[in-house]
Protein backbone atom coordinates (compact mmCIF):
# COMPACT_ATOMS: atom_id res chain seq x y z
CA UNK A 1 0.00 0.00 0.00
CA UNK A 2 2.82 2.56 0.66
CA UNK A 3 5.94 1.33 -1.18
CA UNK A 4 7.95 4.86 -1.20
CA UNK A 5 7.76 4.88 3.28
CA UNK A 6 10.75 3.84 4.78
CA UNK A 7 10.50 1.01 7.32
CA UNK A 8 13.53 1.38 8.79
CA UNK A 9 14.61 4.49 10.78
CA UNK A 10 18.33 3.59 11.27
CA UNK A 11 18.96 4.00 7.45
CA UNK A 12 18.08 7.32 7.38
CA UNK A 13 20.63 9.55 5.45
CA UNK A 14 21.33 13.19 5.80
CA UNK A 15 22.95 15.85 3.28
CA UNK A 16 26.41 15.98 3.53
CA UNK A 17 26.03 19.80 2.40
CA UNK A 18 24.13 22.26 4.20
CA UNK A 19 20.92 23.05 1.73
CA UNK A 20 19.69 25.91 4.01
CA UNK A 21 19.04 29.14 2.23
CA UNK A 22 21.49 31.61 1.70
CA UNK A 23 20.92 35.20 2.65
CA UNK A 24 22.09 38.10 0.22
CA UNK A 25 23.50 40.78 1.84
CA UNK A 26 21.45 44.11 0.49
CA UNK A 27 22.59 47.60 0.79
CA UNK A 28 20.92 49.60 3.57
CA UNK A 29 20.31 52.67 1.07
CA UNK A 30 18.27 50.53 -1.57
CA UNK A 31 15.46 50.05 0.70
CA UNK A 32 13.00 52.22 0.31
CA UNK A 33 12.02 52.61 3.89
CA UNK A 34 16.15 53.60 4.52
CA UNK A 35 16.74 55.60 1.91
CA UNK A 36 17.53 59.35 2.97
CA UNK A 37 15.62 61.42 0.94
CA UNK A 38 15.79 65.04 0.75
CA UNK A 39 11.90 66.13 1.93
CA UNK A 40 9.83 68.31 -0.28
CA UNK A 41 9.55 72.05 0.98
CA UNK A 42 7.00 74.34 0.20
CA UNK A 43 9.69 75.88 -2.56
CA UNK A 44 10.11 73.17 -4.34
CA UNK A 45 8.02 71.78 -7.41
CA UNK A 46 6.21 68.82 -5.71
CA UNK A 47 4.91 65.95 -8.19
CA UNK A 48 1.09 65.39 -6.85
CA UNK A 49 0.86 62.55 -8.61
CA UNK A 50 3.71 60.60 -7.60
CA UNK A 51 1.90 57.42 -5.25
CA UNK A 52 4.43 57.85 -2.33
CA UNK A 53 3.42 61.72 -2.29
CA UNK A 54 2.74 63.28 1.20
CA UNK A 55 1.29 66.61 1.75
CA UNK A 56 4.81 68.86 4.07
CA UNK A 57 4.34 71.72 5.53
CA UNK A 58 7.59 74.27 4.85
CA UNK A 59 9.69 72.37 7.51
CA UNK A 60 9.22 69.44 5.33
CA UNK A 61 7.23 67.30 8.22
CA UNK A 62 4.03 65.89 7.20
CA UNK A 63 0.86 68.38 7.52
CA UNK A 64 -1.62 67.15 10.20
CA UNK A 65 -5.63 66.13 9.65
CA UNK A 66 -6.26 69.57 11.32
CA UNK A 67 -3.62 71.65 9.09
CA UNK A 68 -5.51 70.32 6.24
CA UNK A 69 -9.01 69.95 7.68
CA UNK A 70 -8.49 74.18 7.89
CA UNK A 71 -7.37 74.75 4.65
CA UNK A 72 -10.28 72.80 3.22
CA UNK A 73 -12.54 75.07 5.57
CA UNK A 74 -10.90 78.38 4.50
CA UNK A 75 -10.81 77.21 1.12
CA UNK A 76 -14.16 76.41 0.82
CA UNK A 77 -15.23 79.80 2.85
CA UNK A 78 -14.12 81.79 -0.58
CA UNK A 79 -16.52 80.56 -2.65
CA UNK A 80 -14.57 79.63 -5.35
CA UNK A 81 -15.93 76.59 -4.85
CA UNK A 82 -18.96 74.59 -3.68
CA UNK A 83 -18.46 72.00 -1.16
CA UNK A 84 -20.21 69.18 -3.60
CA UNK A 85 -17.80 70.72 -6.41
CA UNK A 86 -14.84 70.08 -3.98
CA UNK A 87 -15.98 66.98 -3.02
CA UNK A 88 -16.54 65.52 -6.90
CA UNK A 89 -12.98 66.94 -7.36
CA UNK A 90 -10.92 65.14 -4.97
CA UNK A 91 -13.15 62.24 -5.34
CA UNK A 92 -14.98 61.62 -2.28
CA UNK A 93 -18.45 61.87 -1.03
CA UNK A 94 -20.11 63.49 1.55
CA UNK A 95 -20.54 60.97 4.49
CA UNK A 96 -16.44 61.26 4.34
CA UNK A 97 -16.31 64.80 4.12
CA UNK A 98 -18.48 64.75 7.11
CA UNK A 99 -16.54 62.06 9.09
CA UNK A 100 -13.21 63.87 8.59
CA UNK A 101 -14.08 67.18 9.50
CA UNK A 102 -15.61 65.76 12.78
CA UNK A 103 -12.59 64.32 13.91
CA UNK A 104 -10.68 66.11 16.56
CA UNK A 105 -6.56 66.25 16.51
CA UNK A 106 -3.93 66.28 14.66
CA UNK A 107 -3.52 62.66 13.59
CA UNK A 108 -7.11 61.31 13.41
CA UNK A 109 -8.17 61.13 9.88
CA UNK A 110 -4.93 60.24 8.03
CA UNK A 111 -6.68 57.18 6.19
CA UNK A 112 -9.60 59.48 5.19
CA UNK A 113 -9.44 59.76 1.56
CA UNK A 114 -10.45 63.57 2.20
CA UNK A 115 -7.41 64.10 3.86
CA UNK A 116 -5.35 62.90 0.46
CA UNK A 117 -7.41 64.37 -2.11
CA UNK A 118 -8.14 67.52 -0.22
CA UNK A 119 -4.25 67.60 0.31
CA UNK A 120 -3.65 66.90 -3.21
CA UNK A 121 -6.26 69.40 -4.69
CA UNK A 122 -4.86 72.09 -2.39
CA UNK A 123 -1.06 71.71 -3.51
CA UNK A 124 -1.82 71.37 -7.24
CA UNK A 125 -4.05 74.79 -6.67
CA UNK A 126 -1.09 76.09 -5.01
CA UNK A 127 1.42 75.17 -7.67
CA UNK A 128 -0.70 76.44 -10.55
CA UNK A 129 -1.51 79.62 -8.44
CA UNK A 130 2.77 79.96 -8.19
CA UNK A 131 3.19 79.46 -12.10
CA UNK A 132 0.59 82.02 -12.63
CA UNK A 133 2.23 84.27 -10.93
CA UNK A 134 5.58 83.74 -12.20
CA UNK A 135 3.87 83.86 -15.47
CA UNK A 136 2.55 87.19 -14.66
CA UNK A 137 5.87 88.63 -13.29
CA UNK A 138 7.82 87.68 -16.45
CA UNK A 139 5.22 89.41 -18.58
CA UNK A 140 4.72 92.07 -16.34
CA UNK A 141 8.57 92.56 -16.49
CA UNK A 142 8.66 92.15 -20.40
CA UNK A 143 6.28 95.45 -20.63
CA UNK A 144 8.21 97.32 -18.19
CA UNK A 145 11.02 97.35 -20.75
CA UNK A 146 9.32 97.82 -23.28
CA UNK A 147 7.36 100.58 -22.03
CA UNK A 148 10.89 102.58 -20.66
Amino acid sequence: MFSNVVTSSTEATFPTEATFPTFVEVESTSLPWTATKKPAVADEDVDVYDENWVPRNGSGKQKSCNVIRGEIERFLATKEMTQTAFLKEIGCNSNSYGRFMKLKGPHNGYQNGVYWGGARFLEMRKQKAKEEKAAAKKDGSLKRKSSE
